[in-house]
């Protein structure tokens, strides 16, 4: 079930990334359908039907300014059987009128408009739908017109929940379901009058769109509005107040700004602009790896991959002995089936005879005891103590023994099979096993003998309690004296020393690094995570130019792309003037971009600007005229954020042409600005 849940999710990220409503500079145009339904105090109109269209533009991706026009049609509810007004067709024929008439009861609404009461006194109220025409001879119609601003969330997956306001006017008016002529109705003032009107209104409402194949959306929305009525429209619908429906639209999207790779960032900012489809991307548009086993995030199928686990197509760690290590962590890759490991994969061996478990028939041997192939204690000598604990292997049959599998004699203080002359510890106490001096056997050699040890099998170099057990001060798994680092912070995942492992070199340790999978050379944060001080989008340590300013494009390794002018060295600009003039144009503008970044990339160069002109003309009109341009040059650049200070202005006139100026081509070449690093 989890796996299956997982699936769905990817799926989820995979189908919103490919149809994500992204709507900034696209229109949107559609048709729908919905139920609508009018409210009034006297309510004698059933629910109708309701036929829309719409265009839409969008300004962001999460905000849209449209208009939409509609048509609706409502009839008099079918258990409604006589007219509500005197009413009569243009020719002057009368719709029957046999109705009681009262006034509306002191209250909000005095203001002396009729509604009907049946016999039994109650007031009837419309029930049902009216697709269909009712049991009267006409039927309502409304043409709303309406601009609206709609607004989006989750603009970037498949579902976008909305929500909408706008105003607009509604024409009204009633109809005869046979003629379609417009039926006159006595006023207010007992007039007869076309019973039709006009009225403004405000539009509220939300709903969602989805997207089941591109530039396609499909949305479900509801609606309400609210009528500024005047008075005779308030008479003749009895104090008609708004307007709800509920309906469906499809919806067809154009143009926008293109996201090739359909990441959700735009070409034109996209840094990486053939990410495979469904990786999950950072704010540049590269794929991310959170758990850096190289499966971007989005298409990773196990986002949580520990580190230096080999990894499938789909990011998922493999275990190919299933034995529940991963391969990469697991030492030990052929462990049979069913076999317990250790943490890292390799078999256990709880009686430390060299038999592993899933083999050992004998799983309690004692330490010391030599072992056959199935782990089970040998005894050579038949003398009830197990060879490699028997000190006196070779007793001979039927020889009373000690627990060493000494022959028992005399001259024996402490009865540990070791005579007094060689015994080094003759107070031994009864039944403790002895080495070939007479000392109690400390098996692990950890200086707490075996009969005292409450961890006899305690690795070499471990330090221990009084009772022979294993420290562990850091409490990071590995024991004191073979931690070569004692002092690891809790939590911190450490390798088979005890020190803290930090996979991506990163200098912050794996389980406190919150980007396990930095590059190799890029500083960090406190919390492991690559820093990128100018945003250029190249990380500290790996940024060659790492004071780069703002919105200059860098190369790989993070400097700026535009050319650096070394001292004396010109670039020349063909900028666009138009003739006479010196103002910059649009078309000008787009020539002295590349300088403006030049400059901007290279805060410390200072430049000449030169102004540049053909023979057109007299010296002095044209010297006039190129100094001016050099002034509009340096101008420009200065509203764009260049320190007047870097720069300098002088024009030629045409005293240094680079071409000639017998011919249009020369002319034009001779035509131009130069800039001159000049500090």
């Amino acid at each position: 079930m989890k796996k299956l849940g997982v699936m769905v999710l990817v799926l989820f990220v995979l189908v919103s990334g490919l149809n994500a409503g992204l709507m900034k500079e696209r229109f949107g145009l559609g048709a729908g359908w919905s139920m609508g339904k009018h409210w009034s105090n006297y309510d004698y109109i059933a629910a109708g039907q309701d036929w829309w269209g719409h265009l839409k533009f969008g300004v962001l991706d999460e905000l849209e300014v449209g208009f939409q026009g509609g048509y609706m049609t409502d009839w008099p509810a079918t258990n409604i059987e006589e007219a509500p007004f005197r009413m009569r067709l243009a020719t002057g024929d009368t719709l029957p009128y046999g109705v009681t008439i009262q006034r509306q009861p002191s209250g909000i609404n005095n203001d002396n408009r009729p509604y009907r009461v049946k016999p039994d006194g109650n007031r009837d109220k419309a029930i049902g739908l009216s697709f269909d025409k009712g049991s009267l001879p006409f039927h309502y119609e409304y043409i709303p017109l309406e601009l609206f601003v709609q607004a989006r969330a989750l603009a970037k997956s498949i579902f976008n929940p909305f929500m909408t306001v706008g105003f607009g006017r509604t024409s009204w008016s009633v109809k005869d379901n046979e003629t379609g002529k417009v039926y006159d109705v006595l006023d207010q003032d007992n007039n007869w009058k076309a019973f039709k009107g006009e009225m403004y209104n405000l539009l509220f409402g939300i709903g969602f769109e989805v997207f089941p194949v591109n530039d396609v959306g499909i949305t479900v929305l509801a609606q309400s509005r609210y009528f500024f009525a005047d008075e005779f429209t308030q008479y003749v619908f009895d104090t008609l107040g708004a307007q709800t429906d509920l309906g469906a639209r499809l919806t067809f999207y154009y143009g926008g700004i293109k996201d090739s790779d359909r990441d959700g960032i735009r070409d034109n900012k996209d840094e990486c602009p053939d990410t495979p489809f469904g990786a999950v991307v950072d704010e540049q548009g590269c794929p991310m790896d959170s758990d850096g086993d190289g499966v971007f995030d989005g298409l990773d199928l196990c986002p949580n991959t520990p580190p230096r686990a080999i990894v499938d197509a789909g990011g998922c760690p493999r275990d190919s002995d299933g034995d529940g290590i991963y391969d990469g962590i697991d030492r030990c890759t052929d462990t049979p089936t069913g076999a317990k490991v250790d943490s890292v994969g390799c078999p256990v061996d709880t009686d430390n005879d060299g038999i592993p478990d899933y083999k050992d028939r004998c799983p309690n041997t004692p330490l010391g005891a030599l072992v056959g192939e199935f782990g089970c204690p040998k005894d050579s000598d038949g003398d009830g103590v197990y060879d490699g604990l028997d000190l006196c292997p070779n007793t001979p049959p039927g020889t009373p023994v000690n627990v060493n599998g000494c022959e028992v004699k005399p001259g024996d203080s402490d009865g540990d099979g070791i005579p007094d002359d060689v015994d080094k510890c003759p107070d031994t106490p009864s039944g403790v096993r002895v080495d070939a001096v007479g000392c109690p056997v400390d098996s692990d050699g950890d200086g707490i003998p075996d009969y005292r040890d409450n961890c006899p099998r305690t690795p070499k170099r471990a330090i221990v309690d009084t009772l022979g057990c294993p420290m562990d001060t850091d409490n990071d798994g590995v024991y004191d004296g073979i931690d070569k680092c004692p002092s690891t912070p809790s939590g911190v995942r450490v390798d088979s020393v005890g020190c803290p492992m930090d996979s991506d070199g990163d200098g912050v340790y794996d389980g406190a690094d919150k980007c396990p999978g930095t590059p190799r050379g890029a500083l960090v944060d406190a919390a492991g995570c690559p820093m990128d001080s100018d945003g250029d989008g190249v990380y500290d340590g790996l940024d060659k130019c790492p004071n780069t300013p703002a919105d200059i494009e860098v190369d790989s390794v993070g400097c700026p792309k535009v050319k650096k002018l070394e001292k004396g060295e010109s670039i020349r600009v063909k900028v666009y003037f138009e003739t006479a003039k010196w103002d910059i144009t649009p078309k000008g503008e787009e020539d002295l971009k590349e300088v403006l970044m030049m400059l901007k990339a290279y805060p410390e160069m200072r430049v000449l600007i030169e102004g540049h002109t053909d023979n057109v003309g007299g010296e002095k009109y044209n010297l006039e005229l190129s100094t001016k341009r050099a002034l509009s040059v340096k101008n420009w650049l200065v509203k764009n954020g260049i320190d007047p200070s870097r720069l300098e202005t002088r024009g030629f006139g045409y005293s240094r042409p680079v071409d000639t100026n017998d011919t249009p081509e020369g002319r034009a070449n001779n035509r131009r600005i130069e800039f001159k690093r000049i500090d």
